[in-house]
């Protein structure tokens, strides 16, 4: 930050922090009280995990994670700037990049989030205005941070073990509960998914079942998992030219 405006600035992120905490907040305990019966989220081809999870499930979507990261960060960089913090807002802005991207790219194509105004605002706060407010305060303080390649290295790590918790929910659950129909029992030859294109089954949407082509695409994610948070992150150190140490991934203890 410049210091003329330093005081300037650190309002505004106190201001955003305020802004994405109650609106997230209120959007969030909007999910939990609209959280529907446990028998609404399973069916014969598939079972949603908030069957599992039931009112806790919003705690789950990376959506929310994201938004209350980079709301913390706001509330720490005007609480105390210091090149650690800095560091801090820059990974947790990275990550709601990823929430910005994957929502626009692959979830909001489904017509039903547009069909009525609360679930379109709910959508438009989380995966639109709050990650631009977040971009937004990383060009403030692009001049003054300084980050690395271990940064970007752990962002890619929390991102990585987001896919990996998906993976455990979906093999524990995977053929393990049964529905009943009109005619018969049928088991549920499927796991429990968070987002529709984390189907380890379907993966990224594919459902032709060529085994083959599901291994694939399922590694295929995973090496996605790793490499879109070092995208995210190296675009806003060349779009912001944020200074960048030259320290390899690992450091070797002396």
């Amino acid at each position: 930050m410049i210091k003329s405006n330093f005081k300037k600035d650190k309002i505004f992120f106190l201001f955003i922090g305020i802004w994405i905490l109650i609106s997230t907040l209120v959007v969030f305990i909007i999910e939990i009280i609209y959280i529907k019966a446990r028998d609404q989220y399973i069916s014969p081809t598939g079972i949603d995990f908030r069957y599992f999870f039931g009112h806790f499930s919003p705690f789950i979507f990376f959506t929310y994670q994201s938004n209350f990261m980079l709301c913390v960060a706001c509330f720490l960089i005007y609480r105390k700037f210091s090149s650690k913090i800095q560091r801090l807002y820059f990974a947790f802005t990275s990550l709601i990049t990823i929430t910005f991207l994957v929502y626009w790219a692959l979830l909001s194509w489904n017509g039903k989030t547009w069909q009525s105004a609360d679930t379109a605002i709910k959508s438009l706060i989380t995966h639109l205005i709050n990650p631009i407010l977040g971009f937004i305060g990383l060009f403030l303080i692009r001049k003054s941070i300084i980050v690395d390649k271990a940064l970007f290295l752990r962002t890619a790590f929390y991102v990585f073990g987001y896919f990996v918790f998906a993976l455990i929910i979906y093999l524990l659950s995977y053929g393990k509960y049964q529905i009943k129909t009109e005619t018969s029992t049928v088991t549920i030859w499927d796991g429990g998914t968070i987002y529709s294109f984390l189907n380890f089954k379907k993966p990224l949407f594919y459902k032709d079942g060529n085994i083959g082509i599901v291994v694939i695409l399922d590694i295929v994610m995973f090496l996605i998992a790793l490499f879109i948070p070092f995208v995210c992150a190296y675009f806003w150190k060349w779009v912001f030219r944020i200074q960048m140490t030259q320290e390899p991934f690992f450091k070797k203890k002396k």
